[in-house]
């Protein structure tokens, strides 16, 4: 798993809003989509913000901001930019974190996990939107069977990377380990 990268696993065809997509356009296209969380654009598609579900509902119930608690008095603010907000520009997340294709599966899920997001825009050398990769994005090699895995080690692992003659050594893999 250590050698995958986002570009195996990352979702190509993301639906996206622009900075001036009404909210309920937004809610619409997550709906339509399937997806929890879309990545705004600007005209040349590179990403400039994420809103999510939970940006919306946040508004729609006049929650505060998912990091605005007021550390003195352990309440909450509600964030009136957010209250107000009536686009895609007005709520999204800002800046927006991203990910490259060539970054590893391993590399990005720590990423991900420092930061505490659930999913990246996917960007190439031009700053252009080619992909999405969410967690479970992420955990997809773990669900392919063992036979498959052992195809893996057995060809390029043993075969390509170490160069040595079929029944040098024995792979075997149960449950996804290898031994």
């Amino acid at each position: 798993m250590m050698h995958r990268t986002v570009a195996e696993v990352m979702t190509r065809d993301v639906a996206t809003a622009s900075p001036e997509a009404s909210l309920k356009t937004v809610a619409w296209s997550l709906a339509y989509n399937d997806v929890s969380a879309l990545p705004v654009v600007d005209t040349h598609h590179h990403p400039i913000g994420i809103v999510s579900e939970a940006d919306l509902l946040r508004r729609q119930a006049g929650l505060p901001e998912a990091e605005g608690r007021d550390q003195l008095r352990g309440t909450a603010a509600v964030n009136h930019r957010t209250m107000d907000a009536r686009t895609a520009g007005d709520l999204m997340s800002t800046p927006v974190l991203t990910a490259r294709p060539a970054w590893s599966i391993v590399e990005t899920a720590r990423f991900l996990n420092e930061r505490g997001v659930k999913r990246l825009p996917v960007i190439d050398d031009t700053g252009t939107l080619v992909g999405i990769v969410s967690r479970s994005d992420l955990l997809r090699p773990m669900l392919r069977r063992d036979g498959a895995i052992h195809e893996e080690i057995v060809d390029e692992v043993l075969g390509r990377t170490l160069r040595m003659t079929p029944g040098g050594v024995t792979a075997t893999v149960q449950e996804g380990v290898v031994t």
